[in-house]
């Protein structure tokens, strides 16, 4: 899932292959951590949200378009028309979509805000458990990466290269593992975060831009990479087994706080 390298010079041409508030404080992070954000989009669990199926659908059939237009957009961004400024800002985001990014993120969530520490294992399932999904889907679908191929003579069948392709090594570009990390790391910070899912939203389509703008992927390949982000996301949330699961761990682990902190100020 890690991979920032992008276009290389001549792509284009180039052929292939605190005590006393202790007691209230860790009781609100009870509390919190029982009861989910209700200003975000994410349900307790006596009102699981349901199977987000037309965002999914959009996604997929949006990524369907994409594909009249991949080719064209992969050129254009090999030909170096992405602005310096906005390539320093992609570049900085793609951290959001992997693998220690997520680990830096969840640490600062530690330490930060001890009591919602227990909510890190639904997030990092999340955000891992996409990215696992988006390269199992790799393994079943050859494509290579825009920088891989001879992009002025090569057409969208040239993309794709077979089924099951465990061992070749250049095939990796569909879905992004990137996105679907992003999204699915997006959806669960602004479950936990509600004020922030905006922003979280933001990184994300900014981790699925850097990921076409520097050649590591098709459009069509990030749309199908954010499907697949948000379904496992929805798995750690919305998915009443799944959430509740969740949603016990992290209580028993708050209410093992409040009893600490009781313990303490007798």
């Amino acid at each position: 899932m890690i991979d920032s390298e992008g276009f290389r010079d001549g792509d284009l041409r180039r052929d292939a292959p605190h005590r006393g508030r202790d007691l209230a404080s860790a009781s609100r992070g009870a509390t919190s951590l029982a009861r989910p954000p209700q200003s975000g989009s994410i349900p307790a669990a006596s009102g699981i949200r349901p199977w987000p199926r037309r965002s999914i659908a959009l996604l997929l059939l949006a990524s369907l378009g994409a594909l009249s237009i991949d080719m064209a957009l992969a050129r254009w961004c090999a030909a170096g028309n992405v602005p310096k400024n906005m390539h320093r800002l992609l570049e900085t985001a793609e951290d959001f979509g992997n693998g220690f990014g997520v680990v830096l993120i969840a640490l600062a969530i530690g330490v930060l805000d001890p009591a919602r520490r227990r909510a890190l294992v639904r997030v990092l399932t999340a955000a891992y458990g996409a990215g696992l999904a988006a390269n199992a889907v790799k393994i079943l679908l050859v494509r290579f990466r825009p920088r891989e191929l001879n992009l002025v003579a090569s057409g969208l069948s040239d993309t794709f290269g077979g089924v099951l392709g465990l061992g070749d090594g250049r095939s990796h570009s569909f879905p992004s593992a990137h996105t679907a990390t992003a999204v699915g790391l997006a959806l669960l910070l602004g479950w936990l975060y509600p004020r922030g899912r905006w922003y979280f939203a933001a990184l994300a389509v900014l981790v699925g831009a850097q990921r076409v703008a520097v050649g590591a992927h098709f459009l069509s390949d990030v749309l199908v990479g954010a499907a697949l982000g948000l379904a496992v996301g929805w798995c750690c949330t919305g998915w009443q087994r799944g959430a509740e699961r969740f949603t016990r761990f992290e209580t028993r682990g708050a209410l093992r706080a409040v009893k600490s902190v009781g313990a303490t100020l007798q």
